[in-house]
């Protein structure tokens, strides 16, 4: 008896198909990976952070701000009261020193050519460059413009933006300019409603070159209606003095500097704008945190759906060899990969946080294997009329591989 052999279109479709199945599988499993570690980085970032916090809590001690106590020294304390500047943030190069300012930013703009690049609309194709001026707070350096020639800007600003914090900041007994990191917190800039004059100008060149820009602002060149490449305009905004404040922090000296706990590595510093207790500011820190991590939850579930998505194919081909992987996708459509992916996210949930609260990671592993077990009752149970169906249109491409597959092994 003649033995048949599958003509060589049979094995080019074959090669075709499995390569597909492999670049998808490849594709699929690289975003799964991804959407994984994205999860996992999440929830021990998280984990982290709550016993930082819960560390900081059992420890932590409200003062009153009048008196450093030393026993304190190197352990988290909760102050609140009165930020003052006992010397107003002051700009000493243009002479701008408000009454009453913890800091001052001073906002620097340049008059500049600004080189813009777009596909070129032309027949010829390639790409286009235009040139404009206008302000920017940024210098554009013209050498690196594609066309210099003619579109010269300085090549360094004369003034630049720039910050200032008041020395010192006072708060009770507590010196806070000290502290980088608290400074930085203090951070609600608002424009500042004071003028400004050119005659505070210590420099005589540069006050005679400087007038006026609207009530509040200073403006480097010859006319603002008509402004010249390289002329400047300067504003200012402020945080005023005194700001009511409260802080959880480490005391060092007469400071504050960020509270390095020893179990999870994280610094506590909490700071809020306002007169709040040491609960309410664990409580907030907390409440931010859950936020957030439930932001990258979402993000990496959607990564993982994604996924899931693109392996939906290759699953179905495994599914014909194992029974358990197709009653778990069934016909692998998104109505059914989503509540998967949520419950690859739920497992790194509970696995992550089963040494910090048991209860709940044995519960959310509990929940997934509820979920799965249901998902195969379901799938042996339902009724068909010859065996298991993975259903849709993509259970005819799953049959062709199959038989394909078995048709080439089998030759």
């Amino acid at each position: 008896m003649a033995r048949s052999f599958p003509s060589s279109s049979a094995h080019q479709s074959f090669g075709n198909r499995a390569l597909t199945f492999a670049v998808r599988a490849g594709v699929g499993m690289l975003v799964l990976l991804s959407a994984l570690c994205l999860l996992i980085w999440n929830e021990v970032n998280v984990v982290a952070q709550h016993q930082s916090l819960d560390s900081g809590k059992r420890h932590t001690v409200s003062l009153g701000v009048n008196m450093i106590e030393p026993i304190r020294e190197g352990t988290p304390v909760h102050i609140t009261g009165d930020a003052l500047a006992v010397n107003s943030a002051r700009d000493i190069l243009l002479g701008v020193t408000p009454s009453q300012a913890l800091r001052l930013a001073r906002h620097v703009e340049m008059y500049q050519w600004i080189e813009e690049v777009s596909s070129s609309s032309n027949d010829a194709g390639g790409t286009a460059f235009t040139y404009s001026q206008g302000w920017q707070t940024m210098l554009h350096p013209s050498d690196e413009f594609h066309d210099p020639e003619g579109h010269q800007n300085p090549t360094v600003m004369l003034f630049t933006s720039e910050q200032f914090v008041a020395a010192p900041i006072q708060l009770g007994a507590f010196v806070l300019s000290d502290s980088d990191a608290i400074v930085q917190k203090f951070s609600w800039f608002e424009d500042m409603e004071e003028g400004v004059s050119v005659d505070q100008i210590p420099n005589e060149t540069i006050r005679n070159r400087m007038q006026l820009y609207g009530s509040k602002g200073l403006y480097y060149g010859d006319d603002p209606s008509a402004p010249q490449v390289g002329d400047l305009r300067i504003t200012y905004q402020i945080v005023t003095s005194p700001q009511t404040v409260s802080i959880i922090a480490a005391q060092v000296g007469n400071t504050l500097a960020p509270y390095q706990t020893f179990r999870s590595g994280y610094p506590i510093l909490l700071f809020e704008r306002g007169s709040f207790s040491a609960f309410d500011m664990y409580d907030n820190a907390q409440g931010t945190i859950i936020f957030q991590a439930w932001k990258n939850r979402m993000v990496g579930i959607l990564i993982t759906f994604a996924a899931l998505l693109i392996l939906a194919q290759p699953f179905l081909f495994v599914g014909t060899w194992f029974p358990l992987v197709r009653d778990v996708i069934g016909t692998a459509d998104p109505c059914v990969m989503l509540p998967i992916a949520i419950m690859i996210e739920v497992v790194v949930i509970a696995v992550t946080w089963l040494a910090y609260q048991p209860f709940l990671g044995l519960m959310l592993l509990a929940i997934v294997v509820g979920y799965f077990n249901n998902r195969l009752q379901e799938a042996r149970n339902a009724p068909t009329a010859e065996g298991y169906v993975v259903g849709n249109a993509d259970e005819n491409e799953a049959d062709e591989e199959e038989v394909e597959m078995h048709a080439v092994f089998k030759d």
